[in-house]
C-alpha cells in the first residue's frame, strides 16, 4: 500500500490517452496531452492526504511518455521509466492474467509500491536531444554496416554504383550527427567537462565519451552494481541444486553496450588496467567474448567513477571560490 508519505501512482501510457492508478486516490483516464496532463496532476495534489506527495511511474514506451515526463519535471513530481518486463513479471506471479489498462496501470502502481524505483534523473538542455542523435547514429551505423557488406559482394555495376552513393550519403548524414552532438556537448560545461575526462581513459575515444553521456545522463551517480544492471552487463547465476550453468547477462541499453564494445576491443588489448583482467580470464579458459564482457562491465564502472569525482572535484571548487563583487 501506499505508505501515506509517498503516494505511488501507476500510469499505464498509450499514444492517445493515459491511464492514472492512485489507490483510493485517484483514478481515470486522461487525454496524452500537455495541457490534461497538467491538469490531471494538479487534480491529483489536492486529493491526496496533506503531507503527501505523489511518485508518478509508467512504462517505457518510446515518446509516448514525453508529454507526461514532462509535465512532472514541470510540476516538480518524482518520475520514474519502468521496464515493462520486470513489470509484467510482477503481473504474472500476481496470478494476474488479464491486461487492460486499468489492471495495467493497478499493476505498475503495485510493482513501484514493493519495488521502490528511484527518481529519472531531470534531463539537461539538450540531454534529450543527445540520446535521440546517439540512437540515430547507431541506426545509421547499422544500414552503413549492412551497405558495406553488400556492396562487397555485389558484381553488377548499377548495383555497385547506387550502393556506394548510398554509402557516401550515410556517411555525410553520420558526421552530421557527430558534429551535433559536439556542439550540445560544448554548450554544457558539464557535460563537456565529464567527456573530456573520459577520453582519457585508454580505450575511451573522444566520440565513446560524448555517446556515453548522451545515452546515460546518470552517469557518476551508479556504482557498481547499478552500472552492470544499468547496461545490461551484470552476470546472472543459473542453477539449481548442484547444477551450475554458465551466467548470461540480459537486458540493460543495449545501444549503450554497442558503444562499450568496440570501447572494450581497444581497452582489452591498450589499457594498463584492463589488459592483464582480460589476459587473465581468457587464460584461465574463458571464451573471449565472455572475458571481453567482463572488461565492459569494469570500463563502465571505472567511466562512473570518473564521472562522479570529476563532479565531485568541480563541486568542491565551486564552494572554495571567493564570492566575486
Amino acid at each position: 500500500m501506499n505508505d501515506g508519505t509517498v503516494v505511488y501512482v501507476g500510469v499505464d501510457v498509450s499514444k492517445a490517452s493515459l491511464r492514472f492508478d492512485a489507490g483510493s486516490f485517484f483514478s481515470g483516464d486522461v487525454k496524452n496531452t500537455p495541457a490534461a496532463v497538467r491538469r490531471a496532476l494538479a487534480a491529483l495534489a489536492v486529493k491526496l492526504p496533506a503531507g503527501s506527495s505523489p511518485h508518478v511511474c509508467f512504462e517505457s514506451t518510446g515518446p509516448y511518455g514525453r508529454n507526461l515526463a514532462g509535465a512532472c519535471l514541470a510540476a516538480g513530481v518524482p518520475v520514474s521509466t519502468l521496464n515493462p518486463h520486470r513489470v509484467r513479471l510482477y503481473a504474472r506471479a500476481m496470478s494476474v492474467a488479464a491486461k487492460t489498462d486499468p489492471v495495467d496501470a493497478r499493476m505498475i502502481r503495485l510493482f513501484a509500491e514493493h519495488r521502490r524505483p528511484r527518481p529519472d534523473t531531470p534531463p539537461r538542455e539538450g540531454g534529450e536531444e543527445s540520446r535521440e542523435l546517439a540512437g540515430l547514429r547507431a541506426l545509421l551505423g547499422k544500414q552503413l554496416t549492412a551497405l558495406l557488406g553488400f556492396l562487397e559482394g555485389a558484381g553488377s555495376a548499377s548495383a555497385r554504383k547506387t550502393v556506394r552513393a548510398q554509402i557516401r550519403t550515410l556517411r555525410l548524414r553520420i558526421a552530421a550527427v557527430d558534429a551535433r552532438l559536439c556542439e550540445l556537448r560544448d554548450a554544457d560545461a558539464d557535460t563537456a567537462g565529464v567527456c573530456a575526462e573520459l577520453a582519457k581513459i585508454s580505450g575511451v575515444g573522444e566520440l565513446t565519451a560524448m555517446l556515453v553521456c548522451a545515452l546515460v545522463p546518470e552517469l557518476g551517480t551508479l556504482g557498481r552494481r547499478r552500472s552492470a544492471s544499468l547496461a545490461g552487463l551484470a552476470p546472472h547465476p543459473e542453477g539449481s541444486g548442484t547444477i551450475r550453468a554458465p551466467r548470461h547477462i540480459r537486458g540493460g541499453r543495449f545501444n549503450l553496450r554497442r558503444v562499450l564494445y568496440m570501447a572494450a576491443l581497444s581497452a582489452a588489448h591498450f589499457n594498463a588496467e584492463l589488459k592483464p583482467s582480460y589476459e587473465r580470464l581468457v587464460g584461465a579458459g574463458k571464451p573471449r567474448k565472455a572475458a571481453l564482457v567482463c572488461v565492459m562491465r569494469k570500463l563502465f564502472a571505472h567511466m562512473d567513477r570518473v564521472a562522479a569525482r570529476w563532479r565531485g572535484e568541480r563541486a568542491a571548487g565551486m564552494r572554495s571560490a571567493p564570492a566575486t563583487t
